[in-house]
């Protein structure tokens, strides 16, 4: 049944997604998180929905006449600069894993949705659009766990999904969709939208602890602070996440304690060494290889991990008892380090500072101005987005995350609405004219 509906339901927004450029981008990026094969399991389970969505917008945009030129900005032009390199880092790579090139494959794909986006998506109705099917595809996730963890009493414990990996990769995840979420409830008008987007919010802020993560913890401390220092209403932002807390800790059970509690005996804990040991690794061959880096995933492949092996355990700081068996660097910095090599780094930091400024200047530009304050607060909740991503992923291999990318270009084009004048929000502005146009005791006497 669950598939007939899908199939039902993406047929009949087909001919939508062929007229309009934009419609077809946010099914576009809707599929790509919405982990179809999670959530059905006959025919449509194999059903490649996210790429048919993408040729099907990238048709509408060449032949149909919905969309903007392109532009290149700094972001935009660090992103693009991936691309030749992550070429010619597979074609050299030190692996044969077929992984190199499903990776630059990725990475391709989610270059071209980017690019995407900056032609079809510069207005405010267009990017709340993107943005609430973002929230649709995700945030499913995020209230389906989040729901088994309150039926449960808290003895749900969240597994990962196969477009997101593991428990701890799946709790990023979620704390960088809890800001998106946030800024939809807060401009959404609709109370049916505004009570289904709180629903989602506090469920998907549930599912986190259901994670069972001491990264999604520290990352849920570093959401919190980041919402309360961009709150002008600070106090009464720290009372309700202290409320949202302490329920939390209530719904939480021990077990969850006795995990968090681990974060301050980290040097004795297995996970942690294993993650120090690849590590070490990931440095070895950005070392070897500094230009280029090993390639997509060459951190991952048994043979070139056990070429290693020797030299990194010989490296006695930090100190550890093994390096064990190969597995993912554990660091989005790192995992772009071994990968891309030193360059590729670089381009990485560069992206990640690039949509902060952007957000810095969104904000400031729009102080002072009601026109803009939905700006404003959708700049913040992006930048605190790239900070909990930029904390939390320090331990995590999720370099080629699609959704901090397509962050990254919503701050460019919001940045380029706001400094071209396309962001301002007419209905704020008209009633605003109105007013003054009344007579001064009409005014003060409502």
């Amino acid at each position: 049944m669950r598939d007939l509906i899908l199939l039902l339901g993406c047929v009949a927004m087909l001919p939508a997604a062929v007229r309009h450029v934009h419609i077809g981008v946010m099914l576009w990026a809707w599929s790509g998180f919405l982990a179809p094969a999670d959530r059905v399991w006959g025919f449509m389970a194999a059903v490649p929905l996210n790429k048919a969505f993408a040729a099907i917008t990238v048709l509408a945009l060449v032949f149909g006449k919905d969309a903007r030129r392109p532009y290149l900005d700094a972001t935009m032009g660090l992103m693009l600069a991936l691309l030749p390199l992550g070429l010619l880092s597979a074609s050299t790579a030190i692996s044969d894993s077929p992984e190199v090139w499903v990776m630059f494959e990725k990475t391709v794909k989610i270059v071209l949705l980017c690019v995407v986006v900056t032609m079809a998506m510069q207005s405010r109705l267009r990017l709340h659009s993107l943005l609430l099917a973002v929230g649709l595809g995700l945030g499913l996730a995020g209230v389906w766990e989040g729901i088994a963890f309150i039926g449960s009493g808290g003895g749900h414990r969240v597994q990962g999904l196969s477009t997101l990996g593991d428990n701890n990769q799946f709790a990023l995840a979620m704390l960088m969709l809890l800001p998106l979420l946030l800024h939809l409830y807060r401009q959404s008008q609709g109370r049916l939208a505004r009570l289904g987007l709180l629903g989602a919010l506090v469920l998907s802020t549930v599912s986190v602890v259901a994670a069972f993560s001491r990264g999604g913890f520290i990352g849920l401390m570093v959401l919190a602070l980041c919402l309360a220092g961009a709150s002008r209403r600070s106090l009464a932002q720290l009372a309700l996440l202290a409320g949202l807390a302490v329920a939390l800790a209530a719904l939480a059970p021990p077990a969850w304690f006795e995990r968090i509690n681990t974060i301050g005996s980290a040097g004795q804990d297995a996970s942690f060494m294993e993650r120090i040991g690849a590590w070490k690794i990931s440095v070895l061959v950005a070392l070897d290889y500094p230009l280029l880096g090993g390639g997509f995933h060459a951190v991952q492949d048994p043979v070139v991990w056990n070429s290693y092996r020797d030299a990194a355990e010989a490296i006695d700081f930090p100190s550890i008892a093994a390096v064990g068996a190969a597995h993912a660097p554990h660091s989005i910095y790192l995992e772009v380090l071994s990968d891309l090599g030193f360059p590729g780094l670089f381009l990485f930091l560069a992206l990640m500072a690039s949509g902060l400024w952007n957000g810095r200047v969104i904000k400031r530009l729009a102080q002072g101005d009601p026109g803009l304050c939905w700006a404003g607060d959708l700049a913040a909740m992006l930048q605190a987005s790239i900070l909990v991503y930029a904390v939390s992923g320090a331990a995590l291999s999720m370099a080629y995350f699609e959704l901090f990318y397509l962050v990254l270009t919503v701050l460019s084009v919001l940045r380029r609405m706001v400094e071209g004048g396309l962001a301002h929000d007419q209905e704020n502005l008209a009633g605003q004219q109105a007013q003054v146009k009344r007579p001064h005791h009409q005014v003060v006497g409502e």
